[in-house]
């Protein structure tokens, strides 16, 4: 599963290795130019050196200083910023990643914490998807402020991933974040703490060479290759309980945006709760479903692959701001729609006109628990019938299409 953090992780991590490679070729091109330089007299190598913006900066009292600059401090400078930059980067992968095994696994972050909200926060929750994030971006500012072993921790309690386990010799990437506070809070000055830890003997600050930030680049790819698999066989038992085999549902459909709102219910990351009759509520991503989307005649095309539940969970959201009059659903088409395991349900004995109408009284999902009892007592039928009724309805997409319209009305 190709999660929106290890995108974004391996983006980055890209970047700045190039970033690193070019600014090494830089310096050598540049020193290389003034060493000809002074080597052909045309520079007095004595000059001070000025920036070309701005003729009043002085940044080197010689040529000789600015040249030895070019060839270790600036190039130390650098490293030092892209070594700073990739750690930021790892743990920021590291807390985005929990976001987005929490949308595909809540069952694995529940606790008995209690959770105060206060009258007015209470009333602003709009749903239970909103709940859910409120939850969740609590959970997340506190390991943004966690430090590594913290978060290695969380990893362990709540997804039963050990950090020793990925990696051969832990305290490589233990050392790499100490050495990163170092820089960040001391110039690099080495405390007490870290010479007895690592063993550093040396007087002057710890820095960054070049072998040491190759080592901490691929140390971190290392990490997370190893990472990656456990992830996705966690996201996979979650398929495994609910039924691998389960017959895909396709719906393309055609949706105009009459406002900036609703654009972003079309980012691939954009979060979804499914109300699973199978294993209760579960959160999802667009990108799980979205099989393609493009320009249509009138709006944009989507091709929406999953499960029945999951299809029809976003199919719920895009209703909701439907009903506002933020989009327009203009074209519903399904391509394929299994019966989802209910062949063998006795088929119910209510007329056509009947079946329609719990159709027409069915809200937009997720549905209520009871519902069919709710409907079946104002229609004077027995709750069998009825349930058996709205089984029949989720296997027919003419009958599919009349949902909600009872609320609407």
């Amino acid at each position: 599963m190709n999660l929106p953090s290890f995108r974004r992780f391996r983006t980055e991590l890209a970047r700045l290795n190039v970033l690193a490679r070019a600014c090494d070729f830089a310096f050598e091109v540049a020193s290389g130019a003034l060493n000809r330089q002074i080597r052909e007299g045309r520079i007095d190598p004595l000059f001070p050196v000025y920036l070309p913006c701005d003729p009043g900066t002085e940044v080197a009292s010689s040529h000789y200083i600015f040249l030895n600059r070019l060839k270790s401090q600036f190039p130390r400078y650098i490293r030092e910023t892209i070594f700073v930059r990739l750690i930021s980067t790892f743990e920021v992968f590291l807390v985005d990643l929990v976001r987005d095994v929490f949308m595909h696994r809540t069952d694995l972050f529940q606790s008995t914490n209690v959770i105060e909200l206060t009258h007015a926060e209470a009333l602003s929750v709009a749903s239970s998807a909103h709940l859910r994030e409120r939850v969740l971006s609590k959970e997340l500012r506190q390991l943004h402020s966690a430090g590594i072993k913290d978060i290695a921790k969380y990893y362990e309690r709540r997804m039963e991933i050990k950090f020793p386990e990925l990696l051969d010799g832990i305290s490589r990437l233990w050392e790499m974040h100490d050495r990163r506070h170092l820089l960040v809070h001391q110039l690099g000055r080495a405390d007490q703490a870290y010479r007895h830890k690592y063993g550093y003997a040396r007087k002057g600050p710890l820095s960054i060479d070049e072998g040491y930030l190759s080592e901490a680049i691929n140390t971190i790819i290392e990490f997370a290759d190893t990472l990656e698999p456990k992830v996705t066989a966690l996201l996979s038992d979650l398929h495994n309980r609910e039924g691998a085999d389960r017959n895909v549902f396709e719906l393309e459909i055609e949706v105009e945006t009459a406002s900036d709102e609703a654009e972003h219910l079309f980012l691939p990351s954009y979060p979804f709760i499914v109300n699973d009759r199978a294993t209760g509520e579960r959160g999802a991503l667009l990108s799980d479903i979205l099989a393609y989307s493009r320009d249509g005649e009138e709006g944009v095309v989507l091709l929406l692959c999953s499960d029945r539940e999951t299809v029809l969970a976003y199919l719920s959201e895009l209703k909701k701001l439907e009903k506002r009059g933020l989009l327009s659903i203009i074209r519903k088409d399904i391509h394929k729609a299994p019966k989802d395991g209910m062949q063998d349900e006795p088929p119910t004995n209510l007329d056509r006109d009947t079946i329609e109408e719990i159709a027409r009284r069915l809200p937009a999902q997720p549905w209520s628990k009871g519902i069919h009892k709710e409907i079946a007592q104002a229609l004077s039928i027995s709750n069998t019938q009825c349930s058996r009724a709205i089984k029949t309805i989720l296997r027919d997409d003419s009958l599919l299409s009349l949902v909600g319209i009872f609320e609407s009305g």
